[in-house]
């Protein structure tokens, strides 16, 4: 299957690498998360644009979680940090407005990746293991 040129539009965030070698990179990096003082109210993990169109919040979503995605294989002591939850929390789920694709196209995405990453793993196995890496001896 040939792959098509990605979607290009000024509402897309620039495509990029998170490591923290290049550059010192937070979670702050992130096109969705927001760049004011970090102690201010408001949201913090999910600071998006308003959007009308459902189908372009859609692709938007999908790419942020791409660079979510890469965020985390860049930087893997980020990893198990509850960033996600962190993203979730911010999240409005009660916006019937085309901003509804952001997270649709978000998690959408984040499954597709997920199934790609585990569909030949023994996964209650590897939940076994990293449990054990956290239990504490009795």
């Amino acid at each position: 299957m040939k792959i098509k040129a990605p979607i290009t539009s000024d509402l897309f965030p620039a495509r990029r690498n998170y490591k923290a070698e290049l550059e010192e990179v937070s979670a702050r990096a992130l096109p969705f998360v927001s760049k004011q003082d970090r102690f201010k109210p408001g949201k913090k993990y999910w600071d998006v644009k308003p959007i009308n169109d459902y189908s372009l919040a859609c692709n938007i979503g999908a790419e942020y979680a791409a660079h979510f995605v890469q965020y985390l294989k860049n930087n893997p002591n980020d990893v198990e940090i509850n960033l996600l939850g962190s993203i979730v929390e911010d999240m409005d789920f009660t916006d019937d407005s085309g901003a509804k694709g952001y997270h649709v196209g978000f998690f959408t995405y984040l499954e597709f990746l997920l199934y790609k990453s585990v569909k030949k793993r023994k996964v209650f196995h590897d939940l076994d293991k990293h449990r054990d890496k956290y239990r504490l001896e009795e």
